[in-house]
């Protein structure tokens, strides 16, 4: 997803970075839903509680900005944004394991799935001046960060090599 953003400046970088990342955010509460009823790990359904929290009040804000600051929509075609259709095919596998065979794919899915929006977001301090998105995206950096580091750990305790 960061390849098509590199190449974009100003209007065009915040919008497509707005609309892709709301597509981001999407997939991980998805892909976050689907702990509720895959594992029995109480600190993996606190972890996707406040995935789906976090990301879902992301998502509303950006839905704002976009059609705020450039009366635009969110993507109407998931698929369309870049990255999309190879994890979307991820979860559908992920959606037929349960117990610890989704826990170690779910942990190491959505730990790549939080450095993609990591990735994203590091764009942001070279291509916008706008305050509110610097200050997401340190918000995204801040605690995908700390979920992935908590991921890791939780990979090494519960399935050591």
């Amino acid at each position: 997803m960061t390849n098509s953003l590199e190449n974009l400046n100003g209007k065009d970088f915040e919008m497509t970075f707005l609309q892709d990342m709301m597509v981001h955010h999407q997939a991980a509460s998805q892909m976050a839903q689907l702990v509720l009823t895959h594992t029995k790990r109480p600190q993996l359904q606190t972890l996707a509680q406040n995935i789906i929290r976090t990301q879902s009040s992301e998502m509303a804000e950006m839905s704002t900005w976009l059609t705020q600051w450039y009366g635009a929509k969110p993507v109407s075609d998931p698929m369309a944004v870049p990255g999309m259709r190879d994890m979307m095919r991820s979860m559908e596998q992920l959606k037929t394991v349960y117990g610890a065979s989704f826990d170690t794919q779910f942990l190491t899915m959505m730990s790549q799935h939080h450095q993609a929006a990591i990735n994203m977001a590091n764009l942001l301090p070279s291509k916008t001046r706008r305050p509110e998105l610097l200050q997401l995206g340190q918000n995204i950096i801040q605690a995908q960060s700390a979920e992935i580091q908590q991921m890791q750990t939780w990979q090494k305790e519960w399935f050591p090599s």
